[in-house]
């Protein structure tokens, strides 16, 4: 499969070509076929997966820093829970789907805007060195956040609160992607084996 694709540029009331590109699709052999991706859903997924020397652990996930707008975000802390229930300081309980665990990373989050900002990631997602991937589920979110509104955060202030996907035991992870402010930003935290 080959097709040319024509690239475009405009700027300052003019527009440029800038050339064709020879865009080749990808050939497999028949015998070589690869299965379909899937992702926890169900829907079929066909991501980028890198590939590892070494497999993630999750402490490779520590001290990961990524900045997205006026967020500055790392990974301090990275948990898997072996019996997929978690508990909050105040006894408040949740629990994973039968057969899952639960991924629980903690971010520390930093405004370094100039005024004030609410932090509230709209949407998570985990990938794993599979291709699967995993939503973050809110409901476990609030239980080990123990917070239930976004977070208020003044020019330079900083806080801690976490992100939680439920997914099988033995699943690797190798990056958690965060959507803030509503869909425009997005923050990516891959994992450094």
């Amino acid at each position: 499969m080959e097709k040319t694709v024509w690239t475009v540029a405009a700027g300052g009331g003019a527009v440029l070509v800038l050339g064709a590109l020879l865009v080749v699709g990808v050939h497999v052999l028949p015998e070589q076929a690869p299965a379909p991706l899937r992702s926890v859903s169900g829907a079929p997924r066909t991501p980028f997966l890198p590939r590892f020397e070494k497999t993630p652990e999750p402490d490779d996930f520590r001290g990961v820093t990524a900045t997205a707008g006026d967020w500055r975000l790392q990974v301090t802390g990275v948990h898997v829970d072996g019996d997929g229930i978690l508990t909050s300081d105040a006894g408040e309980q949740v629990r994973a789907p039968a057969g899952m665990t639960y991924h629980v990373f903690t971010l520390r989050v930093v405004n370094r805007g100039t005024e004030p900002s609410s932090f509230a990631p709209s949407a998570a997602t985990a990938a794993s060195v599979a291709g699967e991937t995993f939503p973050n589920d809110p409901e476990a979110e609030q239980v080990v956040a123990a917070a239930t509104e976004p977070l208020l955060l003044g020019p330079g202030d900083a806080a801690d609160t976490a992100v939680v996907f439920a997914a099988p035991p033995d699943t690797r992870l190798y990056e958690i992607v965060l959507t803030l402010d509503y869909g425009a930003v997005f923050a990516n935290l891959e994992a450094r084996p």
